[in-house]
């Protein structure tokens, strides 16, 4: 069976060979490759990553035996691509020649384009990722605009109304989501949350749970060994959506409590100087949110982690945050509960699914910033409770996405798809 991903960006091992980068999103990539690897070097499976780059290039990985592309179309949200675009991916897709095509997300409107190319002769399917249309429900992570505006400046109104342009992308491509996903020949996902969310366009759902990487599963949270009072939260400096605000506003209210709290906020942007040039608007907000608060002494921006750094700030910590106002998966909490970290996560996407409310976790709604204050206290203050939750998110997430469901879920979707595809195509004939 020959496969071909296809995602938005050059992540994981792709960053790597064509740009010499790492990337700190998109590291299920590389684990779901590790899970699928005993079927590539079977025989029975073989992989192409198709990126989209700014040229067009393939290199075949002798070490991990897949075909990297990159191909230069452009990265279409709200609107359809172009003929050009097109036969580019008919070319593309005629060379690697796949019996089935999988796209990571539905986020852009080039998986319209790919489905088109292929004249329905091979089967496309798409992981889910995010979902636009929720998205565009809560445009900048419901801050009002006014008051990111009033953090913009002179030299910041490009920036600004970029992401004035991404909120209407955003709203705009949710009907091409819904095509796309129609036109699917199926939709494979994790959580009957993400089902929900699209049951009214196709019934094609498989089941598959996203990969967690390695890194995660080799680093173990030890009360013993943390730093006292510190919090890791996902890495969400470019964009409201990710709720690090309201994570800000809780450390200044425990700051009274603990002098010496620190928070971590992992990302890319903060790496890049000058910071007039490169910070967000919402980079902007939380720094006026800090100076405003008196915590410049509280917040540490940690620049870009690989997934091994990611794990071992995990591992260090005394609890982990989940602020998000939009998510699917959460890769980010499962990634934390599957270390131990003590985690508290807004209610959000599929986290009901895996996270039980003083069990394995703290829950709370996204915008309640004293029940947030309040869980981190009781983790801070009651290590009992910390050392509970942690053994037992570990647990969960161990048992719920075992990494051993991940292979044989994804090929028997694949072959089922296939041979879904095979029976049309003889129907039609006949």
């Amino acid at each position: 069976m020959k496969v071909m991903w296809i995602t938005m960006a050059a992540i994981g091992n792709a960053a790597k060979l064509f740009y010499n980068q790492t990337v700190q999103s998109g590291g299920w990539i590389d684990a779901t490759y590790n899970q699928l690897k005993p079927l590539i070097d079977d025989g029975k499976l073989s992989l192409d990553i198709v990126a989209i780059g700014n040229c067009n290039k393939s290199i075949r990985d002798e070490e991990t035996n897949v075909g990297y592309h990159l191909i230069a179309v452009e990265k279409h949200r709200g609107k359809m691509g172009n003929a050009s675009d097109k036969l580019k991916w008919k070319k593309l897709i005629n060379e690697i020649s796949p019996d089935i095509i999988m796209l990571w997300g539905s986020e852009f409107t080039y998986g319209i384009d790919i489905i088109e190319s292929t004249d329905k002769q091979i089967p496309v399917c798409i992981y889910i990722q995010g979902v636009t249309k929720v998205l565009a429900q809560h445009p900048a992570g419901d801050i009002p605009l006014l008051k990111l505006y009033r953090h913009t400046g002179i030299l910041s109104t490009p920036k600004f109304r970029a992401m004035l342009k991404e909120i209407k992308s955003n709203s705009n491509h949710s009907k091409f989501e819904s095509e796309l996903i129609r036109k699917a020949d199926g939709v494979i996902l994790d959580n009957e949350w993400t089902k929900a969310q699209f049951a009214e366009e196709t019934n094609k759902f498989f089941y598959s749970p996203l990969a967690i990487g390695n890194d995660f599963y080799n680093k173990e949270w030890d009360f013993s060994q943390i730093e006292r009072h510190s919090l890791f939260t996902v890495a969400g400096g470019a964009s409201p959506i990710k709720g690090i605000h309201n994570v800000v506003y809780a450390v200044a209210k425990l700051k009274k409590l603990y002098p010496d709290i620190k928070l971590y906020i992992p990302g890319n942007v903060s790496s890049k100087t000058p910071h007039f040039l490169y910070d967000t608007i919402f980079i902007r907000h939380i720094n006026k949110i800090i100076v405003k608060c008196g915590l410049e002494n509280n917040i540490v921006f940690t620049g870009k982690l690989t997934p091994a750094e990611m794990a071992d700030r995990m591992r260090r910590s005394n609890a982990f945050v989940m602020p998000s106002c939009v998510e699917t998966h959460s890769s980010s909490l499962r990634e934390a509960m599957l270390v131990g970290c003590p985690s508290i996560s807004a209610v959000v996407g599929g986290v009901l699914e895996f996270a039980e409310h003083n069990k394995n976790a703290f829950l709370y709604r996204y915008d309640d910033i004293d029940s947030l204050v309040y869980y981190i206290d009781k983790i801070f203050s009651d290590d009992e409770t910390a050392k509970a939750l942690s053994k037992n998110s570990a647990y969960t997430i161990k048992y719920k996405f075992s990494k051993e469901k991940i292979a044989p879920s994804l090929y028997d979707a694949y072959n089922q798809m296939i041979r879904g595809k095979q029976n049309e195509q003889n129907n039609e004939k006949n």
